[in-house]
């Protein structure tokens, strides 16, 4: 005859959620945007930041649009992304997931135009200014033609 024993480990999760206390889901939330809010001026100056250090990479004599300083502007590209949603800066963000598209494609041994990357730039340093801001006609204009440039220069690296 076999003998079977069955253990229930602890969980303690369901044991914490069935405690009285704690925080409800909408308090937790409204500390959650009380806490993004006072560190908002810091990442916003961190944003701009990162477009000025893609503006000074690509700018420099030393810029090979390939290797390297290709991956480099991918990462500040995705980080601008990223933090850009956090805060809701939706047209931003969206100007960094285009670059990601425009550098993450780019091959290890073709060199990118850098002048999409500088377009992509002036773009991002538009939609950060108070005036582009509150124009919502403005800012879709701006990813319109950001769409519109990463489109050919992904046509021309296919043809190669």
């Amino acid at each position: 005859m076999t003998v079977v024993r069955t253990f229930y480990p602890e969980n303690r999760l369901a044991k914490a959620v069935e405690r009285p206390g704690g925080v409800t889901v909408g308090e937790a939330i409204t500390r959650a945007a009380e806490q993004l809010e006072a560190v908002r001026g810091e990442c916003m100056n961190a944003l701009d930041e990162k477009v000025a250090a893609i503006e000074a990479l690509t700018s420099g004599a030393g810029f090979s649009s390939r290797g390297d300083d290709i991956r480099r502007v991918y990462d500040l590209a995705n980080e601008i992304l990223n933090e850009a949603g956090v805060f809701d800066l939706v047209e931003l963000s969206e100007a960094g997931r285009s670059l990601c598209d425009l550098t993450g494609g780019a091959g290890k041994d073709a060199a990118l135009d850098v002048r999409a990357i500088r377009v992509h730039v002036a773009a991002m340093k538009s939609l950060r200014r108070p005036e582009v801001h509150g124009d919502a006609a403005t800012r879709a204009a701006v990813l319109e033609g950001l769409r519109q440039v990463t489109a050919k220069v992904s046509a021309k690296v296919a043809e190669r």
